[in-house]
């Protein structure tokens, strides 16, 4: 099916999200703070899905404007949990408004998967549906910090959603389908 919108619906869409957010305040706080990383997954789902202890969990925002990178303001929301040798971290945003913004941004991931290719990573990708993700080996005697590590991506409505998951210990991987499950939670949790 095919969904087709009047020039006038982003300008509705607008005038609605701010008419709701001066009639309900608190409800919109409440939906901010629930689109925040460390409320889409808890320390004990990751415990539950990595066979670990979250020893930190450690919240961060980064506020950034409209310019040549970005094509609307925002917040890049950022989690980063502690679980044994593994670290995880979680990121939330708005996706790109505009298909411009949006291949902008498929561009900058497919560069930066090609230049570890380049510095010669094993990098495999799947997609499952909407989710797309990918793991990553450093060559072997480089030691890094992102080495192994597993990484998905998911957009719902207006949001995306990545978890990325490394370790410091070279032998323990996690798989691309450990990797979708904590992305299925936290999606899952997006409005």
């Amino acid at each position: 099916m095919v969904e087709r919108c009047s020039s006038q619906t982003p300008l509705i869409s607008l005038l609605l999200a701010g008419a709701l957010t001066l009639l309900a305040p608190a409800a919109s706080l409440q939906a901010q703070a629930s689109q925040r990383p460390c409320a889409l997954v808890t320390p004990a789902e990751l415990e539950s899905a990595l066979g670990g202890r979250v020893t930190t969990t450690q919240p961060q925002e980064i506020p950034y404007k409209k310019d040549a990178h970005n094509d609307h303001d925002g917040v890049l929301s950022l989690c980063t949990y502690k679980v044994g040798a593994r670290s995880v971290l979680v990121v939330s945003s708005t996706q790109p408004v505009t298909a411009a913004g949006r291949q902008r941004g498929e561009a900058q991931t497919t560069a930066a998967t090609d230049q570890l290719r380049h510095q010669g990573w094993t990098i495999q990708s799947r997609d499952f549906g909407a989710t797309k993700c990918w793991t990553g080996v450093a060559p072997e005697g480089t030691k890094s910090p992102f080495s192994p590590s597993a990484s998905c991506g998911a957009v719902k409505g207006s949001y995306f959603v990545s978890v990325t998951v490394t370790s410091t210990n070279p032998q323990d991987r996690l798989s691309m389908e450990q990797a979708k499950q904590i992305a299925d939670v936290a999606t899952g949790r997006l409005p």
